[in-house]
């Protein structure tokens, strides 16, 4: 997905200098960020079995290494370039590139016992602009080819249902494409939100979804 999804979010995903985001809202995601963390009693409630193959590491955008960015980005791009040339947002590499390193974005990784990336989740703190409540928006779900269908989908989104809980914030949104439909409507327990175009007789290729935490 494109990260100029809509005007609802783009101001969470972008670095625009003439958008003013209140003190009190940035200094509540800045905390946010420096919390996205799970201890490994919670990961070991979410990952079962999987965490003795496995490593989790949390990570903000822009700390990340060279080369831990290029299989991170490598990954999105894999995944999601056919998709979105066939949506509202056609894909562009640089804009793409920036997006994954954004300071904006905090990181669930997970690593095989290789020491390669096999799995991701970008997740974005924002504020709701008409209840001024705070939601925890999944920008970015991958999963490298070969260790789909092992459920590492649906525990990075517990992950981050884990997260929001111990931060108080009560509501995740996600955007939807059409393969992961069951998974998020069905698994997860999702639906469509009122900010999703289809709520607002906008034409697009993607819904926003929505689910109390």
């Amino acid at each position: 997905m494109d990260y100029n999804i809509d005007s609802t979010y783009e101001k969470y995903f972008t670095e625009q200098p003439d958008v003013v985001i209140d003190p009190s809202e940035r200094e509540f995601i800045q905390n946010a960020h420096r919390n996205c963390s799970l201890d490994d009693a919670t990961l070991r409630d979410i990952f079962g079995e999987t965490m003795d193959r496995i490593t989790v590491k949390f990570i903000e955008g822009s700390a990340m290494d060279k080369g831990l960015h290029e299989e991170v980005y490598t990954m999105i791009k894999e995944n999601m370039e056919d998709l979105c040339n066939q949506s509202n947002f056609p894909w562009n590499d640089a804009l793409e590139r920036k997006s994954a390193a954004s300071c904006a974005a905090s990181y669930i990784i997970l690593f095989n016992e290789k020491k390669e990336v096999i799995a991701h989740q970008d997740i974005r703190f924002c504020i709701d602009d008409s209840t001024h409540t705070p939601f925890l928006f999944t920008f970015e779900l991958q999963v490298k080819e070969g260790y789909r269908n092992q459920r590492l989908g649906r525990r990075l989104l517990n992950c981050a249902e884990a997260i929001a809980k111990k931060l108080g914030i009560h509501q995740c949104r996600l955007t939807k494409n059409t393969g992961a439909r069951r998974l998020y409507e069905t698994v997860m327990g999702y639906s469509i939100h009122s900010t999703s175009p289809s709520q607002r007789g906008v034409s697009a290729t993607y819904e926003i979804m929505g689910k109390d935490c």
